[in-house]
């Protein structure tokens, strides 16, 4: 009976998290819809061939995307660590 509290809030967390995976996925499902519908100007299930493909296209060039981003990312961090160092030797070498 003394752990009966701590089962309890445990269940309603759980009934928690599982609600808001529920809503997470009602609003994935819905953005993919509306993201069918806009391409190919009519009500199309997610599940054909067409939309498989399409979602396939928009997938890999968002993965293009992301990588060149962090690309970019990646040089500008390695030009503001060159600029460091090159402040720092030229710190050193004024002393």
């Amino acid at each position: 009976m003394q752990k009966m509290d701590e089962w309890i809030k445990a269940f309603e967390n759980r009934k928690i998290v599982a609600a808001q995976r529920e809503e997470k996925s009602a609003a994935k499902k819905k953005l993919v819809e509306d993201q069918l519908y806009d391409h190919f100007g009519y009500q199309i299930s997610a599940s054909s061939t067409k939309a498989k493909d399409y979602l396939k296209e928009v997938a890999e060039k968002e993965k293009k995307a992301k990588k060149i981003q962090f690309q970019l990312m990646k040089q500008e961090k390695e030009k503001a660590q060159l600029k460091e160092l090159l402040q720092r030797e030229a710190e050193e070498e004024i002393k």
